[in-house]
């Protein structure tokens, strides 16, 4: 902190270094609250300061430093590639997405991995929920006959009254209909 002179860049580090050790991962200068802004002005001394002129590669490098001394490291491919495990096998486990991305974000802070952004996990979670998905329509496929492709049809009927939208044929559309593919996954799982 003694060689940092600037002090917008001193304001900057430090309201860096508390917004990553609460929430795991970094925001631009202008995400900073002006309470916080305040607060670390007043414990610095300073009356105030212009963030605008903390941008650029001062709050990349303090980025830099501020993983160094945690030991946080960003998400890196392998990480990823364990991020995706792990939704797969919660999904498989039929699991809610809600839960799944609990559990997602709990791996990042667990292995120490700067928090992606939202996105980041609900992409991974959707493919691995349509991936499931995909699975048991080809598993239906391959191993419904026509005697029982006609059975389901009959079950899957909604009178009338009760539907919200209209699901033509519900396996023989399986493969295009989302209605029908939610109940089918729903069946499957029984």
């Amino acid at each position: 902190m003694a060689r940092i002179r600037e002090p917008a860049n001193r304001v900057g580090f430090l309201l860096q270094f508390g917004y990553f050790r609460a929430a795991g991962k970094f925001f631009s200068a202008k995400r900073f609250r002006r309470r916080d802004i305040k607060y670390v002005c007043r414990q610095l001394g300073l009356e105030s300061v212009d963030m605008s002129a903390y941008v650029d590669r001062v709050p990349r490098r303090h980025r830099q430093r501020i993983l160094s001394m945690l030991n946080w490291t960003p998400l890196e491919p392998d990480s990823f590639e364990l991020l995706h495990e792990t939704a797969t096998r919660l999904v498989r486990d039929q699991e809610q997405p809600k839960d799944v991305f609990a559990a997602l974000l709990d791996l990042c802070w667990r292995q120490r991995w700067v928090i992606p952004e939202y996105g980041v996990f609900a992409d991974t979670i959707s493919e691995c929920f349509n991936s499931m998905d995909s699975s048991y329509v080809a598993t239906i496929k391959r191993h419904l006959t026509d005697e029982q492709q006609l059975g389901l049809e009959q079950l899957l009927k909604t009178p009338p009254a009760l539907a919200r939208r209209p699901c033509p044929s519900p396996i023989s559309n399986a493969l295009t209909n989302p209605c029908a593919r939610f109940a089918l996954s729903s069946l499957l799982a029984i």
